[in-house]
This record gives C-alpha cells, sequence and structure tokens, in this order.
C-alpha cells in the first residue's frame, strides 16, 4: 500500500482541539484512510491573525476576503451582431466602455462584443444590483493587446457601487463557442473582522 497515495488529512469537529493559548490549531494527520488502521500524529499549525485594512494600504497589508456575489450570463453572438447592425455606433457607446469600443472597431469581431457583453450582464448579477451603466464597465485582457487573463475595471456610479458594497477584487472569466458567449463574474469583499 502506497502511503503518499493514501496522505489526508482528517479534519473533524472532535478530532480538531484549540490549544491554551489560541495562537495554534492541532490538527490529526492520518497516513491511512482508516484512522483504525494507523494512529494519527498532532501536528500544530499556527493561525493568521486577520488585519483590517484602512483604504489607503490595500495593497500593503493582508486582509481577509469573502465572496460576495456571483454572476454568470450566457449570449448569443447573433444577437450582439443583430443588434449592432441595427443601431451601430449608438450601441457601441451605450453599452461598451470606449477603449472596448476601440478594439471592436479594430477587429469587427462579434464574439469579442458579445463576451465582453456577458461579463457585464454577469458582473450587474453578482452585485445584485437591477441596472448598472455598461460603458463604466470596462473587461479588457491583463497583457492588452496579448491575450491574457481579463480584468474587470470600474468608472463612476460602479466604483461609487463597488466602495460602498467594499468589493474589493474580481475574477472573470470568458469563453465562446459555436455563436454563443458565456461569462463569470466572482466579486470579493472585505470581511468584517
Amino acid at each position: 500500500m502506497n502511503c503518499c497515495a493514501l496522505l489526508r488529512f482528517a479534519l473533524h469537529r472532535r478530532q480538531m482541539a484549540h490549544t491554551t493559548d489560541r495562537k495554534s490549531v492541532r490538527f490529526t494527520l492520518s497516513l491511512c484512510p482508516d484512522a483504525a488502521e494507523a494512529p494519527g500524529r498532532s501536528i500544530a499549525f499556527p493561525l493568521q491573525p486577520r488585519v483590517r485594512a484602512q483604504p489607503a494600504t490595500l495593497g500593503r497589508i493582508p486582509m481577509a476576503r469573502q465572496i460576495y456575489g456571483v454572476g454568470v450570463d450566457i449570449v448569443s453572438t447573433s444577437r450582439i451582431k443583430h443588434v449592432y447592425g441595427k443601431y451601430g455606433d449608438k450601441f457601441l457607446q451605450k453599452a461598451f466602455h470606449p477603449d472596448e469600443a476601440e478594439i471592436f472597431r479594430g477587429t469587427q469581431c462579434f464574439d469579442f462584443l458579445a463576451c465582453r457583453w456577458a461579463a457585464k450582464e454577469a458582473t450587474q448579477k453578482a452585485l445584485s444590483r437591477p441596472r448598472l451603466l455598461f460603458p463604466e464597465i470596462k473587461i479588457i485582457s491583463e497583457n492588452y493587446p496579448a491575450k491574457g487573463r481579463p480584468i474587470l475595471t470600474v468608472e463612476g456610479s460602479v466604483e461609487l457601487e463597488f466602495f460602498r458594497k467594499g468589493i474589493c477584487k474580481s475574477h472573470v472569466s470568458m469563453s465562446h463557442e459555436e455563436g454563443r458567449a458565456v461569462a463569470t463574474v466572482i466579486l470579493e469583499e472585505s470581511a468584517d473582522v
């Protein structure tokens, strides 16, 4: 029996015991799937103190975060193409950030617009708001113009809403295939410590 393959941490309420100084927690490490086969060994892990960061020092002090909301949206590329065909640049001005519209004008890729539209809708759902101003939400690749991880940036009233709700970080995933674009947005807020 390969012990490396069977290595697992058994963390149960009855097996977890706080030490008297409350600075570490003891976990039972079991090398076999059944704790009866081999006795566990007790290992102490120090707990990391939670630090509340001030807004001016968000980048320097580690802070505890929790998920505020998750949003998912799927959109048909043909729908975006139809609306653009009907309204043209007026649609781009009302629905997309100027940087996104500029990139689209250079590529004429409707998958690009559909992914951004889905991400904006997903952001709206994650924030639990009935309506956001979409031109104030920008999703651009991290290493633009090269492809990379999409980065969500907000401005104006959307930025104010993020600040009010304590949103400190976002995660975006977008994809498109066979005429459909899908996006998922996860928003994190600073945890109340």
